[in-house]
């Protein structure tokens, strides 16, 4: 036995088990897990990868979304057409799941059985194996492969390890089992199992029996390697590997190699470049779920022809949608990532149609609005003023379609609709959609800011009038069609049609991503104060409940809308909250799921991709704006930072992070005392107006709501007296 497997005595690796792994908390706010998932998955494939590999909450290896014929219970393959998991055997028990850490997506499972502790190891194989010299490097990182299974060639890794907690001697067979959608092939001799002669299961153990089951949906074959006798205290390490294309290596061939490749390739995510220290946080956790949500976004991005184009998820939202694509895109530019951003948004623009209208869905107007938002936000935060003039005309028809498809709607004074925008998506529905109107009022208010700013002022002042007759006939459709809640709030439902109940929360991001981004109200609209007060009403769990299509559910993103949207209006503290809230919400190896149900219900539902790459860059974008946000000419500074950040020894610290008045650089440095705060800023406007104020926020570090304005200088250095 000892030519196939390595024992060990003590640990060989030194894991990082950061504070929200082992359970310790900041003091105060907390982010802990607590409402996490009750199913999760997480990528351990290369950023820009084609081959999304996906590892289920069990440790499962989960290849070729979405499933052909598969079962797709939640608990199983959901969704997937192969499934490669070690099997223990039965009366397993799942212990936990972590990552190596969160810059490192080596997924990390442990079990218990018997008397046997159980700990899985799964990642991908990074190409530091391959070498410079060697041609095949080339198929793995470019190279594509027809055949039944899509994907680029690369290799996955399993590394077990398996420790004997009791004081006699334990004969263990291990399994690993396959579960397949398409045809099974195994070799006993050569220690392989191939799917579909393109994805191929190797071991360097030898293979006892096989044992196969056959249903109506899966072929299932489990692997029985010959035994093994792990002695009282004794760590045994095996492996088994997983080839992805014609073209990938077999490996590992012993437990040796697997440990090197372990090695390597942990090297190369902590070599990677990646924006992680733009935005350094004093709290632990809330810093590891961002690094982790840098690495989520490059890990579902994919080149095409050389461009980046990032994609909402891995598996089901598989996609460059415009109505997250743009968001995705602002959090990188805050992170100074144009040379990434600016080709995925031009590549995004060439989707425009003839009428001026961008649209992935039949008669989507929002989307149109989403990417004129986005067209104007990468331009004033990189101050590239030529770049919006090339793109000027694009941005002209947009707008005109919006205007065009508003002044459509006042031909019939007697529909819901009038005002306002047709009914869209693909069944016109009965009454009004105030979706379409908040982000259509989004798209043309940025492009009127746009046109003063780069200085087409009549345009600015003939697309004004356009804007203010539509938002007028907005607020006559809004004030007929005010509802109240159960507490007497009155709120604007965002759907009015057939059902005259509508239930209040129901779809409310779009209302409050017209307060910002969109920032179309005024701070005591009655529409906006009576909406907050409405949604304050329907809070679970710290966020938002109901607000989406699974009944009793709460979907992710709307917190990060519901925590701007309390930013913009001036509760700061409040949005802090929210962030803390998210972070909760997320699972063990830090990222959310589109939307779940609360913690209290046991109904299995599971709706969404995962990792949800929206969800990653709101949790970015919301941290960058509680540090700094811009408000009209004033740049605000610490305006939503807890007072858990603000603590005797914290530094808070934003490294070359764009504004819209130039690159920033800022840090606030507690004294351990207490007794003094110190205050850095570096603030590049060239070739921009710098802000009429730099206005610092003064309740998270005293607690006391108060403000002061800063000097505007090079390098200011300012020591704050605290007492």
């Amino acid at each position: 036995m000892k030519y196939f497997f390595t024992i060990i005595t003590h640990s060989c690796l030194l894991l990082l088990f950061p504070s929200l792994i082992n359970g310790q908390q900041e003091e105060g706010l907390a982010g802990n897990f607590k409402y996490s998932p009750k199913w999760w998955q997480s990528t351990v494939n290369l950023p820009n990868s084609a081959r999304k590999t996906v590892v289920g909450k069990e440790g499962q290896l989960l290849y070729e979304f979405p499933i052909s014929n598969a079962d797709t219970k939640p608990e199983s393959n959901y969704g997937y057409s192969l499934q490669i998991a070690f099997n223990p055997g039965e009366n397993v028990t799942w212990k936990n799941q972590q990552l190596f850490n969160p810059e490192v997506p080596l997924v990390i499972t442990k079990k218990e059985f018997g008397n046997l502790l159980i700990e899985e190891e799964v990642f991908t194989v990074a190409p530091l194996f391959f070498g410079e010299n060697d041609t095949s490097i080339a198929d793995y990182l470019g190279k594509s492969i027809q055949g039944n299974i899509n994907g680029l060639p690369g290799n996955e890794i399993i590394i077990v390890t398996l420790e004997n907690k009791s004081n006699s001697p334990i004969l263990y067979s291990p399994l690993l089992r396959i579960s397949s959608a398409y045809p099974i092939i195994t070799d006993t001799c050569k220690r392989m199992v191939s799917v579909s002669n393109f994805i191929r299961i190797t071991t360097p153990y030898p293979i006892s029996e096989t044992i196969k089951e056959n249903n109506q949906k899966q072929q299932i074959t489990t692997l029985v390697v010959k035994p093994i006798n792990i002695e009282p205290g004794q760590r045994v390490k095996l492996a088994f590997g997983i080839a992805q294309g014609h073209t990938a290596l077999d490996c590992p061939s012993n437990i040796e190699q697997a440990l090197l490749l372990h090695k390597q390739s942990i090297q190369y995510w902590e070599n990677l470049t990646l924006p992680y220290n733009k935005i350094v946080i004093p709290d632990s956790g809330i810093q590891q779920l961002l690094n982790a949500s840098i690495r989520n976004i490059y890990q579902s991005c994919e080149l095409e022809k050389g461009v980046s184009v990032f994609k909402t998820g891995p598996t089901s939202n598989r996609q460059s949608y415009l109505a997250d694509v743009p968001f995705i895109l602002n959090a990188l530019t805050f992170l100074n990532q144009t040379a990434t951003v600016k080709p995925a948004l031009e590549s995004m623009l060439k989707l425009q149609n003839a009428d001026g209208s961008f649209m992935q869905h039949e008669k989507d107007w929002k989307e149109t609005g989403f990417v004129l938002w986005s067209m104007a936000n990468y331009a004033r935060l990189t101050g590239d003023k030529q770049w919006l003039e090339t793109y000027w005309g694009s941005f002209e028809k947009g707008f005109n379609f919006l205007s065009d498809l508003h002044k459509t709607t006042l031909k019939d004074t007697k529909s819901p609709s009038f005002g306002l925008l047709p009914p869209g998506g693909k069944i016109n529905t009965v009454g009004a959609d105030y979706s379409y109107t908040y982000w259509a009022l989004t798209g043309m208010n940025s492009a009127i800011s746009a046109a003063r700013w780069i200085g087409r002022n009549g345009q600015a002042m003939k697309w004004q009038n356009l804007y203010d007759e539509f938002f007028k006939s907005f607020q006559e459709s809004a004030n007929k069609n005010m509802k109240k809640d159960a507490s007497g709030n009155s709120y604007l439902p965002v759907r009015l049609g057939a059902d005259k109940k509508p239930i209040p929360p129901k779809a409310q991001w779009a209302f409050l991503n017209a307060v910002y981004p969109g920032k179309l109200f005024d701070l005591n609209d009655p529409i906006l104060t009576g909406n907050l007060k409405m949604l304050a009403k329907n809070e679970k769990e710290g966020l938002l409940f109901n607000t989406g299509w699974v009944n009793n559910g709460i979907v992710n993103t709307t917190a990060s809308d519901y925590a701007h949207a309390l930013l913009w209006t001036g509760k700061g503290q409040e949005a802090a909250k929210k962030l803390y809230s998210l972070a909760n919400h997320a699972s063990p190896v830090f990222a959310w799921r589109e939307i779940q149900l609360s913690a209290d219900s046991n109904e299995p539902i599971i709706s969404g991709d995962m990792p949800n790459n929206r969800i990653s860059a709101e949790f970015i974008r919301l941290a960058r704006n509680l540090i700094v946000l811009e408000r009209s000419n004033d740049l605000h500074l610490l305006e939503g930072v807890p007072a858990e950040w603000t603590k005797p020894g914290k530094e808070i610290q934003l490294n070359g992070v764009l504004t819209d008045f130039g690159l920033l650089d800022f840090k606030l440095k507690i004294a351990n005392d207490g007794n003094t705060a110190t205050i850095d800023l570096n603030l590049d406007s060239s070739n921009r107006r710098p802000p009429l104020r730099t206005i610092l926020h003064l309740e998270g570090i005293t607690g006391n709501p108060a403000t002061m304005e800063l000097e505007l200088k090079p390098n200011l250095h300012k020591i704050l007296n605290l007492n």
